[in-house]
């Protein structure tokens, strides 16, 4: 029993810390950027979780999850409420650099991210 919950433990820690790992690996994804005709800023959350995404019109800010990168180099990242009960949007930069990009709203309208 001991020795099954050792590999439990084990393979739990592997799981978050590749998650930290993949979410720190792309960091640079930290900014203000101009999406629309609106403005936000995104940190890295001081728990290591996640991105905290704060919008210049909202007061509530959301969260920023590293999903994949694609074949051709683009970052994929999903953004959630602050509580991660509704899915919000979907950011994607056309690769590392997060210079640019588009952000896909969860009612399906495309926006342009640019970096400021």
């Amino acid at each position: 029993m001991n020795k099954y919950l050792k590999l439990i433990f084990f393979f739990a820690f592997l799981l978050i810390a590749s998650t930290a790992f993949a979410q720190q690996k792309y960091g640079y994804v930290e900014g203000s950027y101009s999406i629309g005709s609106t403005v936000c800023s995104v940190r890295w959350d001081s728990f290591g979780t996640a991105f905290v995404v704060y919008w210049q019109d909202k007061s509530e800010a959301t969260l920023l999850f590293f999903r994949e990168e694609e074949m051709n180099g683009n970052m994929v990242y999903d953004e959630y409420s602050s509580d991660h009960s509704t899915y919000k949007g979907k950011f994607t930069f056309k690769d590392s650099s997060f210079e640019d990009g588009e952000y896909v709203r969860s009612d399906g309208t495309v926006l342009t991210v640019k970096r400021r």
